[in-house]
């Protein structure tokens, strides 16, 4: 239990937490394929959290490059509990770099590191 002057307080059985309204102070973690296929992979993360998000979560952005692509292409997912994504018309056998990044009411924060992954082979 908690004392102040006037004393004992019970014990709260929650804790507010205001999060400041910032850019989000991390990226998506566990980035990784839920679903592999010949020419399309579906890339799964885990969400940011109330210390880290700090605001709403409008959507993530996904930039990735590999053989067959010129440059570096982008796909943003729109809403905050949407955390999958699946890339289609990629080359088989093939792998790609993925790099993701969460974006606020503020706006984006970090980048991911690149994480390579491998569409199937053909049989």
């Amino acid at each position: 239990m908690a004392h102040t002057a006037n004393g004992r307080v019970p014990n709260p059985t929650s804790i507010n937490y205001t999060h400041p309204h910032t850019k989000p102070t991390a990226p998506p973690s566990n980035i990784h394929a839920s679903k592999k296929g010949f020419t399309s992979l579906t890339i799964s993360w885990d969400a940011l959290n109330v210390f880290t998000k700090n605001g709403d979560v409008k959507g993530y952005k996904i930039y990735y490059r590999g053989p067959g692509l010129a440059g570096t292409k982008s796909a943003i997912v729109l809403g905050k509990a949407n955390c999958q994504y699946t890339i289609t018309g990629l080359r088989q056998n093939s792998t790609y770099q993925f790099i993701l990044q969460v974006i606020n009411d503020i706006g984006p924060g970090p980048y991911s590191i690149f994480i390579p992954i491998s569409t199937l082979p053909l049989r």
